[in-house]
């Protein structure tokens, strides 16, 4: 078993819920309703701000002095 750092922990978590919402959002645009569409654009939003922060948090620092 392989032991993931702290930052690498928080990283899988923070994919973890960008996936999730990602996927409830593509969930919403199937519906019919105008707010559920508002709410889709809100959530794919966020998992996109997410996976930025989770890449800006996750770089490697050996990598870049």
């Amino acid at each position: 078993m392989v032991l993931k750092s702290f930052n690498g922990a928080c990283c899988t978590i923070v994919h973890l819920i960008a996936f999730v919402a990602a996927a409830f959002s593509i969930y919403l645009f199937l519906g019919t309703s105008f707010e559920n569409v508002l709410t889709a654009f809100v959530l794919l939003g966020a998992a996109l701000a997410l996976e930025a922060i989770a890449a800006i948090v996750g770089r490697d620092k050996a990598a870049h002095p």
